[in-house]
């Protein structure tokens, strides 16, 4: 046998025989630690004199909060309203669909996922292996409670703080005070008050969820068989590779969830650690006879890495973060009742809090009836050269091609052009990265691209230059494959495109490395430089606003971390020029003058009983947003409708030098629809009031100065509001 071979099937039996070993040893270990304690003799005398009944916590002008400190559960009153709800539903052990674990993860306040080493995730609740066996200490405080979870079977100590502020109910895990020592075990994720507010089978309502556009989750509506919805807020992590991917048409942008229940509800807003939190939902039917929704920290990321055996075979290990996050995770929950408790008021009760906190101000689109253009310079193709094969930059919009496509566009009477212009510079889409920007000679000199800026000016459009801070190919002064982020198993990171159909990665796409985060922001500090001479009318960050992942080589940057880079990266931008962001996640929204691609659609998961466009609902009025590119849709009549519920701006993608191109078969037909879209357009700077779904397929959006837009979906005429709606049309009134 070869020498690799042979230390290869060392490895492996090493690896293999760990596991076993972790497995023995561990089993004595739990036998020892099951009875013991976190606490000292006066806590555990303290713990042992509670009682099974409701006492009073704290209490402001808003709400009263009692705790059960035997069971180790809560109750609030909100005194605006006078709804009471609880952390465990009422009545819950008499559920008869809850058994064992389903109905005790309802007596809850926390749900704990661990693992061992390389095995499957485990999960435990806190009622049975926490308070059922006199490990919590809770404490009232001025504005709330503290309550100190230990589990001793794991050696897992967890603090939970439950705080009174103002208007406000904020539940938090003091993720810095979290302890597994001497655990055998590594802590992954922790799910807070997974049933708080939760629906029963008799009340009406829904659930909000923020994928993509937002999307609601009728009570009791969906079969046993369907599995909850639990999403990564912000997207998966890039940097945990997988040899395959489900794709999906979209994810989480705004971290919050909500919920409607009879007359009352609430909006929830993970207001610390959204960038580590998923968000969770089920219904009835599945698990118990109630609705509920919640928010997850995750405390490990984890990958799964395939291991080669000596006979070929393959095992799967599981490698983790090193440490536990220590970033703070709170939620806090906005109450509503009566006319406000729909996802209308939990969008409005967002948008206060995105306004309150300085997220949000006003920021005005330049032009009256923005029509966004999204143009690609150049991509990289094979090609012959003295009948040797090269990769050529072939042009797709040349520089010179600006103008001429400004000059038809506003001869079809599309006035107000913002160009998006990408792959503009050297490489095209096969690039490196460069400190300053390089001409690509395929599409034109320096002169030329000089020429290109000045006439959009005098012509009366803008151009917005796409800058490429994160992906590259190809080793350039300094930014090479070394300076790629790291996966667990110290690999380059790769964004990989996987295939549709057999959810694997397509080796024919082009897939870039991604740079560490922390040279990010020094990146395109440079890069600015170097082009604000030019003055574009403003840039955009590429990925920084919807992509986060991580570095895991010697942890250099979690996810956290990268947060506050592209934060970083996105107010340098901002302070010298407009910052287009596509498809914004929250945590830029404070630094963004203009959102392209806003989504206008969710997953579809089988949970959901309706879109809703709530992502636009919160922003609408303060940040200027486009559709998708229209032509980019096989129905471009119903991403017009979505466009003019949501009030959106329109969006095409042309191509110019390509055979039977975008352009060719589209710029006509986009100045009728800009025409059509004039009078939505002009509601661009005035929030939305609120939402309505007035029949199957018809909708109301209805603005702040009274103005309406009514969208009807069906293929009927519909009367509405009064007005006669054509079928796939919509009124402006």
């Amino acid at each position: 046998m070869k020498p690799w071979k042979i230390l290869r099937t060392v490895f492996v039996w090493i690896t293999v025989c760990a596991l076993l070993w972790g497995t023995v040893s561990l089993a004595a270990e739990e036998e020892k630690s099951s009875g013991g304690s976190f606490f000292s003799a006066n806590d555990q005398q303290e713990i042992s004199q509670y009682t099974d009944e409701y006492v009073a916590g704290a209490e402001n002008e808003h709400f009263v909060l009692h705790v059960n400190k035997k069971q180790a559960v809560i109750r609030l009153t909100d005194k605006a309203s006078g709804t009471i709800y609880t952390s465990s539903p009422d009545g819950y052990e008499n559920d008869p669909l809850a058994k064992g674990t389903a109905m005790t993860d309802m007596g809850s306040i926390i749900i704990i996922k661990y693992a061992h080493r390389d095995s499957n995730t485990i999960v435990k609740n806190s009622k049975v292996s926490s308070s059922n066996k006199n490990n919590v200490k809770i404490t009232v405080t001025e504005k709330g409670l503290r309550m100190d979870f230990y589990f001793p079977l794991e050696r897992f100590y967890i603090p939970v703080e439950i705080t009174l502020e103002e208007n406000v109910f904020k539940a938090s895990i003091l993720c810095g005070e979290i302890s597994e020592k001497g655990s055998q075990y590594l802590l992954t994720a922790v799910e807070l008050l997974p049933y708080f507010g939760a629906a029963f089978t008799e009340d009406t309502g829904y659930m909000l969820v923020p994928d993509g556009s937002g999307a609601l989750i009728e009570h009791n509506s969906a079969s046993k068989n369907y599995t909850p919805y639990s999403e990564t807020v912000y997207g998966e992590d890039t940097s945990i590779m997988k040899e395959t991917k489900v794709a999906k048409a979209a994810k989480i942008h705004l971290p919050v969830f909500g919920m409607k229940k009879n007359d009352s509800g609430f909006l929830a807003i993970v207001e610390q650690g959204d960038e580590r939190a998923r968000i969770n939902a089920g219904t009835s039917g599945f698990k118990s006879s109630y609705n509920n929704i919640n928010a997850e920290m995750i405390c490990r990321q984890t990958e799964t890495i395939p291991v080669q055996t000596h006979n070929w075979g393959w095992i799967t290990l599981t490698k983790f973060e090193p440490s536990p996050s220590a970033a703070p995770f709170t939620v806090g929950y906005r109450f509503l009742s009566g006319e406000s408790a729909d996802y209308s008021g939990m969008a409005k009760a967002y948008q206060n809090y995105l306004v309150d906190t300085g997220v949000l101000a006003q920021r005005p689109h330049p032009q009256a009836n923005p029509f966004y253009v999204s143009l690609i310079g150049g991509e990289e193709e094979a090609d012959t050269f003295l009948g040797v094969p090269v990769q050529r930059v072939e042009p797709v919009v040349m520089y010179k091609d600006v103008a001429a496509m400004t000059k038809a566009l506003k001869k079809l009477g599309i006035e107000d052009i913002t160009y998006h212009y990408t792959q503009w510079e050297k490489g095209g889409n096969n690039r490196g990265l460069y400190p300053s920007f390089q001409i690509e000679s395929r599409l034109g000199s320096r002169k030329s691209f000089e020429t290109m800026l000045a006439k959009v000016k005098e012509d009366g459009a803008r151009m917005v230059l796409s800058l490429t801070l994160t992906d590259f190919s190809k080793n350039v002064l300094g930014y090479g494959k070394k300076s790629a982020a790291r996966s667990m198993e110290r690999k380059p990171v790769m964004d990989y495109f996987y295939r549709i159909n057999t959810n694997a990665i397509d080796s024919k796409a082009f897939s870039p490395y991604l740079l560490l985060p922390e040279k990010v922001p020094q990146l395109a500090e440079k890069q600015l430089a170097s082009i604000e001479k030019y003055k574009p009318d403003g840039v955009s960050a590429g990925k920084i606003g919807q992509n986060l992942y991580s570095d895991f080589a010697n942890q250099n940057a979690t996810r956290t971390e990268t947060k506050g880079y592209w934060q970083e990266t996105a107010a340098k931008l901002s302070r010298s020029t407009a910052l287009l962001v596509p498809k914004a996640d929250a945590y830029v929204l404070s630094h963004v003058s203009e959102i392209l691609e806003a989504p206008v659609t969710s997953q579809k998961h089988l949970l959901f009983t309706a879109d809703v466009p709530f992502y636009q609902m919160v922003l609408h009025g303060y940040i200027p947003m486009s559709l998708p590119a229209v032509n980019s849709f096989s129905n471009s009549r119903e991403i017009l409708l979505q466009g003019a519920e949501g009030g959106l701006y329109l969006h095409f993608a042309f191509d110019y030098r390509r055979k039977g191109s975008d352009w060719s078969l589209w710029h006509k037909d986009a100045s009728d629809y800009y025409k059509a879209f004039a009078a939505v357009a002009a509601l661009g700077n005035v929030p939305i009031k609120r939402h309505d779904r007035l029949l199957p397929g018809v909708t109301k959006t209805t603005y702040e100065n009274g103005k309406t837009v009514l969208v009807n979906r069906t293929q009927q005429t519909v009367e509405a509001e009064g007005v006669f709606v054509p079928p796939m049309d919509f009124i402006v009134k």
